[in-house]
């Protein structure tokens, strides 16, 4: 009796899938939940969640600039590797761990930051000090404003609420090697 209530409850899940997205070639994966034990539902919730934030992360903080915000972008793509790594080894979840390692494998390219991780535990920075060879304003049309500044051929990208004119008095910039993400700047004036 158990059992047909069941499936009663599952044919009705299928047909309302049905109706709202018709034949789907990943309804497995919409399915994926109904056939992993707790640890595993955990583990796959977890990683739809952190997701999530890596995604919203890379829009909100894309010119932002202290260790505070390094630290929030970096920690979940950190965590959505690791439980991308155990979803990759557990064969109950099937096609779906592929799934999982392909988009975040994108988000580790979307979010780049994560590869000057052992610098900037070390506070291994680069320093660069001078009058920008170079001072561009973006304003793209969706998202924050923001300066490109090239300074010693080194191309970097500033926050758009920097003046120009301080910029071109001289500025100093601590950013990680590979990313380039800055860590903290200082306009100064070099003639002083």
């Amino acid at each position: 009796m158990n059992e047909t209530k069941q499936q009663g409850e599952t044919t009705e899940k299928k047909s309302i899938l049905k109706i709202l997205f018709g034949d789907l070639p990943f309804q497995e994966l919409l399915e994926i939940n109904t056939k992993l034990n707790y640890f595993d539902k955990t583990i796959n919730i977890s990683w739809y969640v952190v997701l999530i934030a890596s995604f919203i992360n890379s829009f909100i903080f894309d010119q932002s600039v202290s260790k505070l915000i390094y630290m929030i972008i970096t920690i979940p793509v950190l965590i959505l590797i690791s439980l991308s790594l155990i979803i990759l080894f557990r064969k109950d979840f099937g096609v779906h761990r592929f799934i999982c390692l392909g988009c975040t494998a994108f988000m580790m390219l979307l979010l780049n930051q994560w590869i000057d991780l052992y610098p900037f535990i070390k506070q291994d920075y680069i320093t660069i000090e001078g009058i920008p060879n170079k001072v561009e304003k973006h304003a793209p049309r969706y998202g924050k404003g923001y300066w490109e500044v090239v300074i010693d051929d080194v191309k970097l990208t500033l926050p758009s609420k920097l003046k120009e004119k301080q910029m071109k008095s001289g500025i100093e910039i601590q950013y990680l090697p590979k990313s380039k993400f800055i860590i903290e700047y200082k306009t100064k004036d070099i003639y002083k």
